[in-house]
């Protein structure tokens, strides 16, 4: 063999494999790129959706924030009845004199309930509605207490007829 033969020889295999590299290359770069692409739209669209639940969590958190203090504030409400602080009279809505609660509302609604006969103590039906001004949420609190002094005072008052047979 003679040497120059061996490196023409050579030169068009490297020839050859050199131009048939060029193709294939440039189809891998933009493969390359689609795939790219294609992994940053499913990043994004995954974040989305992530940070769509994210913020559906906190607005239900707040949201039970919010439900929980005023189901707090309606139970304070009942205490000062129980304690005889306010007395259980129809009344509001009304505003709360604290500062940290100036959106808040509260009202009492009562009702009387009638005995079965005339030996039953008559309950009254103590209602305490307690509202948040600027979400519209809205917390019912109601109880059941015995109008015992009341009946008693009527009782001595009025005595009542022969007891029914």
């Amino acid at each position: 063999m003679h040497p120059d033969h061996t490196n023409r020889e050579m030169h068009s295999v490297v020839a050859v494999r050199g131009s048939s590299a060029v193709a294939p290359l440039a189809r891998t770069t933009g493969t390359v790129l689609l795939e790219v692409l294609l992994a940053l739209s499913l990043l994004f669209v995954s974040a989305a959706v992530v940070f769509s639940g994210l913020s559906a969590s906190f607005t239900a958190v707040a949201h039970m924030r919010l439900r929980a203090q005023a189901v707090d504030l309606a139970i304070s409400k009942l205490s000062e009845i129980e304690m005889r602080q306010l007395d259980p009279v129809d009344d509001g809505p009304n505003p709360y004199q604290e500062e940290d609660l100036a959106e808040w509302t509260w009202e009492l609604a009562t009702s009387a309930t009638e005995g079965l006969s005339l030996h039953v103590t008559p309950m009254q039906r103590i209602e305490i509605i307690v509202r948040h001004t600027e979400t519209g949420i809205a917390q019912r609190l109601g109880i059941l207490t015995s109008q015992q002094e009341e009946f008693l005072a009527a009782a001595q008052a009025n005595p009542s007829p022969e007891p029914l047979r």
